[in-house]
């Protein structure tokens, strides 16, 4: 039987990840929804294209 070589390694101390709400993770999604549709929004204005822009607008209103 083959031994590996080098040095043996410690176990790792265990941590508790940090403990984050649900209502805080809530915010954060939709805050994140919110910052993902307005750069869909910018980038449909740069290009000029008037549906899509009116969809994003009417997304970004049902999100505030």
């Amino acid at each position: 039987m083959q031994q590996s070589r080098g040095m043996a390694s410690a176990p790792l101390p265990k941590t508790n990840p940090p403990h984050v709400s649900n209502v805080e993770v809530s915010k954060q999604h939709r805050q994140n929804l919110r910052d993902n549709v307005q750069r869909r929004l910018n980038s449909a204005r740069d290009r000029g294209d008037q549906t899509l822009i009116h969809q994003l607008e009417r997304e970004l209103q049902e999100l505030a």
